[in-house]
């Protein structure tokens, strides 16, 4: 029953994906492909997108333009709610939320990007700055409340522009790095901090936090003591309940940001292209703008481009051809997820990937599909070259991608255990789990298999220093910052 209900949910998923990826065909839909380029280019200016200033000044644009985007939904929505509404005009309000929707994420991914540059792309303070449930939309008189806290010698981040920023109102990094939170109440006379909630706990006992602040807490002492750390309030008494050092990771990042690049260029004359960057490492990409483009209404199906695509599973390696490989597969598209709700935070935003503006603008847009096929059975076969013992967890041929889209401190989150390492040197065995969130976070920032193997062999190099004893970490891989843009 539970499986049944497990692949009713996953084929909602992918049915909302198509039907989101199909919005291409429209107009109405793509009106807005120049407008967002400019966007994401003025976000991405080299020597200006960490510089406080101008991220106020985006910050002030984004107060404006995301307000609006979120005002139309909401009038569409009421139309909707309308009991006198035709079948057809029901259809088309429907068809123009969708789209709204669409605009609405596409935006707060360029918003996205802006968060992860101030942040200097520290994925384990991002994660735990989302883990909570999407903000409402902003209205414009909160957003003129908002305008006045952006001008600060200090970076000052709106939270509830982002996916990203959803414990507090405010994000402050000074200029030494740190990272504060604040709530805001909504007259925007009273903003408060964690000596705030000291007080509060001092005064009335740790039990009388409200969920809200208990968050704030957890996160704000999380960054400060750089181990993330989960408490547990039970009556006045807070335990602690998990907890997992940041550790700063300094490898190389080794990566197929080219070879992609070579492909959406040939993509763009072709409408297809296809490789197998590295050995079981298969990379498809589809320009469906570049197929829409050249397809004419009466000979869809005789196309070229669309010939070309149907038949390119007679080109793949046979690898992937096997019935029974050990595969997982994630696409682009894979990103788009209802506004307002959770999202999949292990995907790299679209919006920090060195591909041009228009790029990757395509890509969160659905003009542009990058599918990445990868062989579990060769990642396996590199470990054991390096001498580890290797047993899988979980048979995932087919990741429940579910567990990705978790959005609340849980007592017990979904296990991500993927696989299960050891290996033995002079002075023992040392074991370690290889969390499907790396596999996710790499195949998403098409990272190559390198990538994968210097994390856990710098782990096992760190581990034979210091010697913890059942120490469990999360991973800041602060090369990221000279890969992504």
């Amino acid at each position: 029953m539970e499986d049944d209900e497990m692949k009713k949910r996953y084929r909602q998923h992918v049915d909302s994906i198509i039907k989101r990826a199909q919005l291409v065909a429209f107009e109405n839909y793509t009106q807005m492909f120049p407008w967002f380029i400019r966007a994401l280019r003025l976000s991405r200016i080299p020597f200006l997108k960490r510089n406080h200033f101008w991220v106020g000044v985006l910050q002030l644009g984004m107060l404006r333009n995301l307000p609006r985007f979120q005002g139309w939904l909401r009038e569409t929505r009421v139309k909707l709610e309308g009991d006198v509404l035709g079948a057809k005009e029901r259809e088309h309000l429907e068809h123009v939320a969708l789209i709204q929707q669409e605009w609405i994420r596409i935006y707060q991914t360029i918003i996205d990007g802006v968060v992860w540059r101030v942040l200097n792309f520290n994925r384990p303070v991002l994660r735990l700055l989302s883990e909570n449930e999407g903000p409402g939309h902003i209205h414009p008189p909160y957003a003129d409340i908002l305008r006045k806290f952006i001008d600060s010698s200090d970076t000052v981040l709106i939270n509830d522009l982002s996916r990203y920023l959803r414990i507090g109102d405010l994000t402050r990094v000074t200029k030494e790095g740190k990272i504060l939170l604040y709530e805001l109440k909504k007259s925007g006379r009273v903003v408060s901090g964690m000596s705030d909630i000291f007080k509060e706990a001092r005064k009335h006992g740790s039990g009388s936090i409200s969920k809200q602040r208990h968050r704030h807490w957890t996160a704000q002492m999380s960054i400060a003591s750089q181990s993330i750390n989960i408490p547990v309030i039970s009556g006045d008494m807070v335990r602690e309940d998990h907890r997992a050092d940041i550790v700063d990771s300094s490898i190389k990042i080794f990566h197929h940001f080219k070879a992609i690049k070579d492909l959406i260029k040939k993509a763009d004359r072709t409408g297809f292209e296809q490789k197998e960057v590295e050995e079981g490492y298969f990379i498809e990409v589809t320009a469906f703008d570049t197929i829409l483009a050249s397809v004419k209404e009466d000979d869809v199906e005789k196309n070229p481009m669309m010939q070309r695509k149907l038949h390119a599973e007679e080109q793949r390696p046979e690898w992937l051809k096997a019935k029974a490989a050990r595969t997982i597969d994630l696409s682009s598209l894979e990103s788009f997820v209802y506004e307002g709700t959770q999202f999949p935070r292990n995907f790299t935003p679209q919006s920090v990937l060195p591909f041009s503006s228009r790029n990757c603008v395509r890509l969160m847009m659905g003009h542009l599909e990058i599918r990445v096929y990868y062989n579990i059975e060769f990642l396996k076969k590199r470990l054991q070259e390096r001498g580890w013992q290797v047993r899988e967890v979980e048979r995932l041929a087919e990741p429940m991608r579910e567990r990705t889209l978790t959005g609340e401190f849980l007592p017990e989150l979904p296990s991500e255990d993927f696989l299960d390492l050891s290996k033995r040197d002079g002075d023992g065995e040392y074991h370690t789990i290889v969390p499907l969130t790396l596999i996710l976070i790499a195949l998403s920032s098409y990272y190559a298999t390198d990538f994968l193997l210097n994390a856990i062999e710098d782990g096992f190099e760190r581990s034979r220093i210091e010697r913890p004893s059942g120490r469990q970490v999360t991973i800041n891989f602060t090369q990221e910052h000279a890969v992504l843009v």
